[in-house]
């Protein structure tokens, strides 16, 4: 009993070690590096926007385009995440200011896998036993 328990606990600290490759800051720099980008090249990097939209009490003539992402389902009965990322584009077409919202926003490709599905991963590695291929014995 010992050992799985050191062994479920080794799990639990490598998953929490290997998601941490994708945090928060690194979306944020990606969304901060789109500020100077002009609408169109804004298009060309992220596709179409699903909405588009002025505000009524906003005569500074800016624009909002709006992105939803849908991430990845924990099991077929979770709900989805989602990221939605809205852009403030000034009248000269060029990208003023953004925000974001939604548990999806961090876990895009290039942002590590998510935490549960590290955690997943390695409960399912020791609960085979194969953790010792992980040096956790």
């Amino acid at each position: 009993m010992p050992r799985l328990f050191r062994q479920m606990a080794a799990a639990l600290v490598t998953a929490s070690l290997l998601a941490g490759c994708g945090d928060a800051g690194e979306f944020e720099r990606t969304m901060q590096a789109r500020v100077g980008l002009t609408e169109e090249a804004l298009v060309d990097r992220l596709g179409p926007p699903d909405a588009t939209y002025r505000l009524d009490n906003d005569d500074s003539g800016a624009r909002y385009l709006t992105w939803v992402k849908a991430g990845k389902a924990a099991s077929m009965n979770a709900e989805t995440p989602r990221c939605r990322m809205t852009f403030k584009v000034g009248p000269d077409r060029v990208v003023r200011g953004y925000s974001y919202d939604g548990s999806a926003c961090n876990d895009g490709g290039s942002s590590g896998p998510g935490w549960w599905d590290v955690v997943s991963t390695v409960l399912v590695i020791a609960a085979t036993g194969g953790l010792v291929l992980l040096g956790a014995w």
